[in-house]
């Protein structure tokens, strides 16, 4: 039974997003965004590659009291390759367990999550990651 007394997580700032979504997108990146009083963010504007806007996509939607991101009105300029696949980690699920179905090191996850996992012995459940991929022909 849920506790009715428990705390629910007010929406962020316009600040704290603008602040991290500043610290992961590249800055020639045209993109704004509007939050709602549910958490709600929605982004539009231009957005260079499509690593770029799911990056930004999850490091927003990994924040406390952001309820649902939407990019439905992002248009993105240069269609090269994904780089990474999106991930939501598991209940119980570690980093090593992940890395080792990937066929990659905890490092390679590590590094492609900067600003995301910043220890990689305690990544919580429902958290979204990225898990880099090698390019087509490697």
């Amino acid at each position: 039974m849920q506790d009715k007394n428990a705390a629910v997580p007010l929406p962020p700032s316009e600040k704290t997003i603008r602040a991290m979504i500043k610290a992961v997108v590249p800055p020639l990146a045209l993109i704004a965004f509007n939050i709602d009083a549910e958490g709600q963010v929605a982004f539009s504007g231009l957005m260079s590659t499509r690593d770029d806007l799911m990056r930004a996509v999850v490091t927003v939607g990994n924040i406390a009291g952001v309820s649902y991101v939407s990019f439905d009105n992002v248009t993105v300029l240069l269609k090269t390759p994904a780089t990474s696949v999106i991930h939501v980690v598991g209940d119980n699920e570690r980093l090593w367990q992940i890395a080792r179905e990937c066929r990659l090191s905890v490092q390679e996850i590590v590094d492609a999550n900067k600003g995301i996992i910043s220890d990689p012995d305690r990544v919580p459940s429902g958290l979204t990651i990225f898990l880099p991929i090698a390019p087509e022909g490697e």
